[in-house]
């Protein structure tokens, strides 16, 4: 029998030969980046909690190596991977379960394997789970986290010590930050209270402060100026421009996220006809909110869909964020935004150019905005953006533009 160990999905996972058949895969639930694991299928000390890692890994092994030495006392040589297994398989589902521990990041490995399969295996959602275990390891490091412990004051140690700088990049969170690994945090907290572990449910009550909006919006005039522009004529021109040029002018007269992008497809698009005009809708499912989002799409959105066959190209968000910058700056998107950021309590601004501030995550606050202020109902924007309220649409409303706040303010004054 030949084991080997390999990262798959994110996961450690044991390949497990026997004979001339091809090697069969067992994951471990283990969270383990690639580039951890050496060529020769060896974890690297440089691994996070690495002799932690190597100590399941031996289990497993010795444990199967004890189950092929059985089965050949009872069978002999003439042994089946099939065989081996399954009695694998039947001693992982049936092993004795580990003593109840005190400490709670030692139930941090269950949940996070359910996160996993929660997420769907996504790397890039899966990230903030990984961001808050390295908190909550360097917390766990200054004072053990006790099941006893939960509580009001065990989350609020949690947001001081991002805070204060004490956690695992060594510098001070910002409450937007803050407030996604808080999130996680309570996620990992309520999944113990539901395995019965604590019955502790205050720390549900801590929360972060002076959270404000920071996305600006861009106005159809912006959008259009984006659209127009000879990408070609921006000094040192590459594809990525005009692939993040195209994303997001598509995603500015749709609201679709960027995590989304893929279902503007063909087959997501249908075509309806009132008064006599051929209307293209798209209709897809949400990943974050799984409510169905309808649009429809106007001539500029249907053009480049042309112009890449009916399917989007790819890219990396952080490269399209990057190059959308110097696209909006060769289009000419002028002014200035306040971004704001809060460190606790303290309330900090830096004011930037509007070209500068520019991401992906901005078209879906421009298609609200300019939707609300042409006078669509919130429902109906809603309904578009695929939420599952009006609340969380009525935080996206950001006039960004003189000419946005005017527009609404003039539609807003003939309604009296």
């Amino acid at each position: 029998m030949k084991i080997t160990t390999k990262v798959r999905g994110g996961r450690l996972v044991l390949y497990i030969s026997h004979g001339a058949g091809a090697s069969r895969p067992r994951s471990l639930g283990v969270p383990l980046e690639s580039r951890y694991l050496l060529p020769s299928g060896v974890i690297s000390k440089a691994a996070p909690r690495y002799e932690k890692l190597r100590e399941i890994v031996n289990k497993h092994v010795t444990i199967l190596e004890d189950i092929q030495v059985d089965l050949v006392c009872d069978y002999g040589p003439k042994i089946t991977l099939d065989m081996i297994l399954e009695k694998y398989d039947q001693w992982k589902d049936s092993k004795a379960p580990v003593s109840r521990s005190e400490y709670l990041m030692d139930y941090w490995d269950d949940y996070s394997e359910y996160r996993w399969i929660k997420l769907k295996k996504k790397k890039s959602s899966f990230k903030k789970v990984e961001d808050t275990e390295n908190e909550l390891r360097c917390l766990d490091r200054e004072k053990r986290l006790r099941l006893d412990d939960i509580g009001i004051k065990m989350t609020q140690a949690f947001i001081d010590m991002l805070i204060e700088g004490r956690g695992h990049k060594g510098s001070p969170n910002g409450n937007n930050t803050i407030k996604k690994k808080l999130g996680e945090f309570k996620r990992f907290l309520d999944y113990t209270n539901q395995k019965g572990l604590h019955n502790n449910v205050d720390f549900k009550a801590a929360d972060v402060d002076g959270y404000e909006p920071e996305m600006p919006s861009y106005d159809e005039a912006e959008l259009i100026a984006l659209y127009n522009l000879d990408i070609k004529a921006i000094p040192g021109f590459r594809e990525k421009h005009d692939i993040a040029r195209d994303l997001y002018v598509v995603c500015g007269y749709t609201g679709v996220s960027f995590g989304d992008i893929g279902y503007i497809c063909r087959k997501n698009i249908s075509s309806i006809s009132i008064n006599g005009k051929n209307i293209f809708i798209l209709r897809y499912r949400r990943n974050k909110t799984t409510v169905t989002g309808e649009i429809p799409l106007n001539k500029m959105v249907i053009s480049i869909l042309n112009k890449w066959n009916w399917q989007l190209p790819k890219t990396a968000n952080q490269t399209a964020n990057k190059a959308i910058k110097e696209v909006a700056r060769a289009a000419g998107i002028d002014g200035e935004h306040t971004y704001v950021k809060w460190i606790g309590k303290e309330r900090i601004e830096e004011t930037m150019p509007r070209w500068k501030a520019m991401k992906f995550h901005s078209s879906r606050s421009s298609f609200t905005t300019n939707n609300l202020v042409d006078g669509v109902n919130i429902s109906v924007v809603a309904r578009m953006n695929g939420q599952k309220n009006t609340t969380t649409t009525q935080k996206y409303f950001r006039p960004g533009t003189s000419r946005q706040a005017m527009s609404y303010v003039e539609k807003r004054w003939d309604d009296f």
